[in-house]
């Protein structure tokens, strides 16, 4: 079992494969697809051979064009398309296809991918080697990297202070006192390390313990996922692992830009998600969430303005 931050046994793996204890594992690819079957049949395309994998699990969540019927068309033994009833956000339709891996293919581990992203099958194997390492680990994920192969800004963050993730809606105070972020120092030397929360972009979770402990908030339609998640696990006393020798392409947000194009209103949705969050985890009074509001709307004039000079609406 893994014990400490670095000490994960590589060796794992071999004995798993010479003792057959891989031959009872199933493990699930969900992707959540709206409105973009030409990004999500582009991921498709390139992992349905992957080894790892005994299943791809397509979820459509009520997509307004032709994604569900397009999508349908490339169903076969290994990649399954589903559609949910209803757009119920980023939340209900990657707790669609968890519960449909867990309850209907009985998913031991679940890779949940986001249609813009690029990653091996060998890195899908080394998140899954740590999750059986360690009973305790309930989320793994890699290194985010630009689709020019650097690091990208964000790889892994505390969970933040209720006073923290308040004063964090604006951009300038993030940029100048915020407290969320690692520092370099805390990934160097290090092939994995415990987090608090990792983009959600690409993360295996424990299929029993994501059902039992996890699972994304359908309060919440879109974005602050991450936290949520993280929030939930550590007071469960569950880790998330951050694999630093891993890594993965993410093209950053490509489906949920061509769905709402608008900087601005993507921020209106951060700052939806992040009150909602405030309010349901945080246990604050009427009056202390009026208070909030009214700070987040002033923050979201700041940021309007820092767009405006950016040129970006």
């Amino acid at each position: 079992m893994l014990t400490g931050e670095c000490h994960y046994n590589s060796n794992i793996k071999y004995w798993l494969v010479f003792s057959g204890g891989y031959s009872s594992m199933i493990t699930t690819c969900v992707i959540l697809n709206y409105n973009d079957y030409t990004t999500t049949l582009d991921l498709i395309n390139k992992i349905k051979d992957f080894n790892v994998l005994d299943y791809i699990v397509v979820v459509d969540n009520f997509s307004t064009d032709e994604s569900y019927i397009r999508l349908k068309k490339y169903e076969n033994d290994k990649i399954i398309v589903i559609r949910t009833d209803k757009n119920g956000g980023y939340g209900y339709g990657n707790n669609y296809g968890i519960n449909y891996s867990y309850k209907i293919l009985n998913a031991d581990y679940i890779l949940i991918a986001n249609p813009d992203v690029e990653f091996s099958n060998e890195c899908i194997i080394k998140m899954r080697d740590v999750l059986i390492a360690d009973n305790k680990c309930a989320v793994t994920s890699a290194v985010s990297l630009t689709p020019k192969g650097e690091r990208q800004s964000v790889i892994g963050w505390k969970l933040p202070t209720p006073l923290e993730y308040i004063l964090t809606a604006s951009m300038l105070y993030t940029k100048l006192f915020s407290k969320m972020y690692y520092p370099k120092s805390y990934f160097e030397n290090k092939k994995i390390c415990e987090v608090d929360c990792v983009p959600g972009s690409l993360i295996m979770v424990n299929a029993k313990l994501m059902i039992k402990y996890g699972m994304y908030d359908e309060d919440i339609f879109l974005y602050c996922e991450e936290v949520t998640l993280g929030y939930k696990l550590k007071q469960n006393n569950l880790k998330t692992i951050l694999l630093l020798d891993q890594s993965y392409i993410h093209m950053h947000s490509v489906s949920i830009n061509k769905s709402i194009p608008s900087i601005i209103k993507r921020r209106k949705l951060i700052l939806k998600s992040r009150a909602i969050f405030i309010r349901k985890y945080f246990n604050v009074s009427k009056v202390e969430m009026l208070l909030i509001r009214l700070f987040f709307a002033i923050a979201l004039l700041e940021n309007i303005i820092i767009y405006k000079i950016k040129g970006a609406d």
